[in-house]
């Protein structure tokens, strides 16, 4: 059966190809939107995580990373490094602004940090190492035209761009990293805009080290029972809760736009299937014909489905992890991950439940086949 079935889907090539090119880019649509959803969420679930901390403290009650505003007392430091098992504690400053260059607008995310806090994958160029030295998502650069070497203004300032890095962009705002003692500088200096709707903190995290062996759970109650002003998390709490905010911002909108795919895709595989079965009437015939009883027919139907089903399925992976790779490399901001376990086997059953009924719909029509047809002129 398995042989006749390859041989009747090699009998009609053309159309054979276009019912695999349809269902491949129904495959291929339903895996993009899934990884839309899962790309944006795994950004928000990495950005704390890329930071080189052990622990991070943060504000009283803000259990955020990205898009919270987080405000610490000096004295924070101190307190820190006085809790046994603490090696190193450094400071971060989180600054939302609007950056504009060439009559582009973008919101973006400045990081100021010290020592702990830089970007770990620089696509180009190098670390900050001087005074004014920034590095810019890759995004950013895209979208201003900002190669490594080139000057921009930023917060009234001219800075240099070092870098470029990649990964660093979360809720479609890209990441602008540069020395906390620039933003110091440029705080006090009285040249921050005068737009900003308050004024932004000295101080927003603490990023922590802790020494070899010291217990986390340990050093974390002692610093929230010395510090009150203060919440502790480790990165990957920040990173969870930061997704779990991004499914709450954004998950409807995502769900739907996925549900609509899954429909359009259920409507293209189904009536897809339903009319290659109805288109091959006659070869049906000749198998009914030759002696095939419903249970051979039904067999054939399903099984020309399937083998369909699993060849647009392969290629609608492929399709998907190159569209993916395309969205990325035109808009890097944008994360589209359709290789995850949950996304491929929901999209594989959809698939085949789709494939199935598309080929049943049809099945009472081959069954009341008179073999007799294939005989007449």
């Amino acid at each position: 059966m398995f042989g006749w079935v390859l041989r009747s889907l090699a009998a009609e090539r053309g159309r054979t190809a276009l019912t695999i090119a349809a269902l491949t880019a129904a495959v291929a649509v339903m895996l993009i939107f899934e990884g839309f959803r899962t790309g944006l969420y795994g950004q928000l679930r990495v950005f704390p995580q890329q930071l080189g901390a052990d622990l991070i403290l943060g504000q009283e009650g803000v259990d955020n990373f990205v898009a919270a505003r987080s405000v610490l007392p000096q004295r924070a430091r101190k307190a820190a490094l006085a809790v046994d098992g603490v090696e190193g504690a450094y400071a971060l400053t989180l600054l939302p602004i609007i950056f504009e260059r060439h009559g582009v607008a973008t919101p973006v995310q400045v990081v100021a940090f010290v020592e702990l806090g830089a970007p770990e994958r620089i696509v180009e160029g190098r670390g900050i190492e001087e005074p004014r030295d920034v590095i810019v998502d890759i995004s950013l650069a895209k979208d201003h035209d900002l190669s490594p070497g080139d000057t921009l203004e930023f917060l009234g300032w001219e800075f240099r761009v070092a870098g470029i890095s990649a990964g660093t962009a979360a809720m479609f705002t890209p990441a602008v990293f540069m020395r906390y003692v620039d933003l110091v500088e440029l705080y006090v200096s009285g040249d921050m805009p005068s737009d900003l709707p308050v004024d932004p903190p000295l101080l927003s995290h603490m990023l922590l080290q802790l020494r070899d062996g010291a217990d986390v759970a340990t050093v974390r109650a002692a610093l929230e029972e010395s510090f009150a002003p203060g919440d502790v998390h480790t990165p990957e709490e920040l990173g969870e809760a930061d997704a779990a905010m991004g499914a709450r911002l954004f998950g409807p909108v995502l769900g739907l736009l996925i549900g609509l795919s899954y429909v359009i895709g259920a409507l293209v595989v189904g009536l897809t299937l339903f009319g290659s079965v109805q288109a091959r009437t006659s070869t049906f015939a000749v198998l009914g014909a030759v002696g095939a009883g419903p249970s051979r027919l039904a067999a054939a139907v399903l099984g020309e489905a399937l083998v369909v089903a699993l060849i647009a399925s392969i290629l609608g992976v492929l399709a998907a992890l190159s569209g993916a790779e395309l969205i990325e490399t035109v808009r890097p901001g944008h994360t589209v991950d359709p290789w995850t376990t949950d996304a491929l086997a929901r999209t594989g059953v959809a698939v085949l439940v789709l494939s199935v009924l598309g080929a049943l719909l049809p099945l009472r029509r081959v069954l009341a086949i008179d073999p007799a047809l294939v005989f007449k002129a």
